[in-house]
């Protein structure tokens, strides 16, 4: 054998492996069952570990079948837009073909994944991408250090904060018809906002008044800002809101620094929810029509557990799903899929969804 042929085998060898290699890096994770009590057959859906440690879960359809975020496929790399559906799985979408692109959130009927971008002259874009059409511009956004926080349900309307030179965050509005418009108050004060209804009409957040306490306030189109007060707590933040903006929900901190849930509602104003076994507990998200909340606590261990909250039985302890600890992201405008992550026994964070059973009381 010459020189020459040893060498081609090598190089061939090498082109194989570095396909080999590729493949492995760029496939979806491993999608596994585990039998999971809080969970239907066929049990906890496991997306596999994220090789960074960074998933960000941005958007979940109705019914659950759907969910959108990013990743980084490498720490140093850039950020990639994954989708995931019941019929084809994990899908990493990288970029798009933009550049810093971000989703933000997933529409319906159309299923579009809508956020933002850098364009070629550094000014922010958003963006609507489909499967059919990919990535479509929609418009420049004449805020500077503008992120968007959450689209509405049929893509028509979204929000997003900013950050100005004086490191002060302010709320911003955007819809088709009437583009970007900033948040203001009466008072002066400055809004932040935290959580906003699926179809994108009603805003919540928090209210900051100069030599003041913070109270939390609701923004419509229609009646601009209306301030809620203070909550029963020295700290709170809005989570959640229900679908027509009726039910809001979230975390306070008592006087001994121990987080609560809470629930505030037209019909019934301030709720302090109260916490799981006396440990901090907060909620990440609410069904559109408010009757289920998802969220973590503390266990003894400072573990963390995944729960939900309903009107009918209150909290149920969901474990750790199967980690060290789980936490609580999103769940579906139907109450009836939660998404959310889980640390393993070696350090390495899972994505994962759970059809939720009826409601059952803490497992002692």
């Amino acid at each position: 054998m010459t020189i020459r042929t040893i060498v081609v085998f090598i190089l061939v060898g090498l082109a194989f492996a570095t396909l080999a290699l590729y493949k492995a890096h760029h496939a979806a994770p491993h999608v596994t069952y585990v039998k999971n009590s809080w969970c239907n057959d066929p049990g906890m859906i496991d997306l596999g570990p994220s090789r960074t440690g960074y998933v960000d879960v941005r958007g979940i359809t109705s019914n659950g079948d759907e969910i959108v975020g990013n990743f980084h496929d490498d720490k140093f790399g850039p950020n990639h837009i994954f989708l995931w559906d019941r019929q084809s799985g994990w899908q990493d979408l990288e970029t798009l073909g933009l550049s810093n692109a971000i989703a933000a959130g997933i529409t319906e009927p159309d299923r579009s994944i809508v956020g933002q971008f850098t364009g070629t002259d550094g000014t922010l874009h958003l963006f609507r991408w489909t499967s059919r059409e990919g990535a479509v511009e929609m418009g420049v956004v004449p805020i500077e250090r503008f992120s968007v926080t959450s689209v509405a349900q049929d893509g028509a309307t979204l929000s997003g904060r900013s950050t100005d030179a004086n490191q002060r965050v302010h709320s911003h509005h955007w819809s088709r018809s009437d583009g970007f418009v900033t948040l203001d108050s009466a008072s002066g004060a400055i809004l932040e906002e935290t959580a906003s209804s699926r179809d994108g009409r009603v805003i919540a957040g928090d209210l900051e008044i100069p030599g003041k306490a913070e109270h939390l306030f609701v923004w419509t189109a229609r009646s601009g800002v209306h301030d809620l007060g203070t909550a029963p707590g020295r700290v709170a933040k809005v989570t959640g809101v229900s679908a027509d903006g009726s039910t809001l929900a979230g975390s306070l901190l008592d006087s001994d620094d121990v987080s609560h849930a809470f629930r505030w509602s037209t019909a019934h104003g301030f709720e302090n929810l109260g916490t799981v076994a006396g440990r901090s507990t907060g909620i990440a998200s609410v069904s559109a029509d408010g009757s289920v909340m998802v969220g973590s606590f503390h266990d003894a261990a400072r573990r963390i557990h995944v729960l939900d909250w309903r009107q009918e039985s209150g909290f149920s302890d969901l474990g750790t799903m199967g980690g060290k600890s789980a936490w609580a992201r999103l769940v579906s405008g139907d109450g009836q899929t939660l998404v959310g992550s889980f640390r393993d026994q070696e350090g390495s964070d899972h994505l994962f969804l759970c059809a939720l059973h009826a409601a059952g009381q803490i497992r002692n």
